[in-house]
């Protein structure tokens, strides 16, 4: 069953946002000013990659396409924190409002023994 995708309409919300695309001319003039990448990162407080992505578009889908050659995400993948960020993503999802992400019923107050039919979890 595909999901619909919901863009959030401010995207303060959105927690992977860094920078916003209305600090873009304000990132680019003072990289114009200061013409270090470091210093701008320190003084938006993001990093380097970020500044440049700002400043030179097509860098990011190189990066992007680099990324998929290379398959980084396989690399430091740990399925406990993954887990968890999996459960942050999906509590943040419920907070904004998404339908699917409302959750399921515990299923595990009904499950009964098979000797007695007594409850197991209560």
């Amino acid at each position: 069953m595909p999901q619909e995708f919901k863009k959030y309409e401010d995207p303060k919300l959105d927690g992977r946002v860094r920078l916003l695309p209305s600090q873009y001319p304000a990132v680019r003039a003072m990289y114009k000013k200061l013409g270090s990448l470091r210093k701008v990162a320190l003084e938006f407080g993001v990093t380097k990659n970020i500044i440049l992505f700002v400043i030179n578009p097509d860098y990011k889908e190189l990066d992007r396409k680099r990324k998929i050659e290379n398959k980084v995400w396989n690399r430091y993948y740990d399925r406990i924190e993954h887990r968890q960020a999996m459960r942050d993503f999906r509590a943040k999802k419920r907070e904004l409002g998404h339908a699917i992400y409302k959750g399921r019923k515990n299923t595990n107050k009904h499950k009964l023994c098979v000797c007695c039919q007594t409850n197991l979890v209560e």
